[in-house]
């Protein structure tokens, strides 16, 4: 498989933590902690929950692997205390957790990107922002639309969920809030999206 170097737009990770009551600092090291995080970092915070509860044996952190709108959801229902996003909370949402838990402390933990993957046999490795703008909203559908394109055939794209944070980024930031279209197809999680560039030299994870 070949990453799409060109193509590596910053994302901003978040860690969003409300206290309500709990008046000790050391709630974190003592207690189970269970939080909510976006399912496209498991890879890598699966290994920082890991550590965590190797060094903090009395505390136990559960994680939840759900879509980002999920983990948002969750804090804003007071099922977690924490969640891990790519965007910060909205001015209602973080009133809605104030009203339950009293405040709401939002912190900057890591910078994200996007990479596209495709089949070690596909020759297209050279996609620009403009070119994958119009291919998430449906104006290029083929490879040999592309200015560099050296293949022919219909481009498919697959994506982990439709409410996971890539497909929301692509769709406030690239398509400005407008409709995704083109040959758009979710399966299931990040492990499946880039298992299908695997196999289909046509397709985009």
């Amino acid at each position: 498989m070949k990453k799409l170097v060109n193509f590596c737009l910053a994302v901003l990770t978040l860690g969003f933590v409300s206290c309500g009551e709990e008046k000790r600092t050391n709630w974190l090291q003592e207690y189970d902690v269970e939080i909510a995080i976006d399912e496209t970092f498991k890879p890598i915070l699966s290994e920082a929950v890991q550590q965590f509860n190797m060094k903090y044996v009395e505390a136990n952190m559960k994680p939840y692997y759900v879509t980002e709108d999920s983990a948002i959801h969750m804090l804003l229902d007071d099922s977690v205390r924490c969640c891990v996003a790519t965007r910060k909370l909205t001015d209602v949402e973080k009133q809605i957790v104030k009203q339950k838990v009293g405040h709401v402390l939002q912190s900057i933990i890591a910078t994200d990107a996007i990479a596209l993957v495709v089949s070690k046999d596909n020759p297209d490795t050279l996609i620009t922002v403009d070119e994958l703008r119009d291919i998430i909203s449906g104006k290029i559908t083929r490879w040999e639309q592309l200015e560099r394109g050296q293949k022919k055939g219909e481009i498919k794209v697959v994506f982990d969920n439709s409410r996971s944070s890539t497909v929301r980024y692509m769709t406030d930031s690239l398509c400005e809030s407008k409709k995704l279209g083109g040959n758009l197809f979710a399966q299931g999680s990040n492990l499946e999206a880039i298992q299908a560039a695997r196999d289909n030299k046509d397709v985009i994870a």
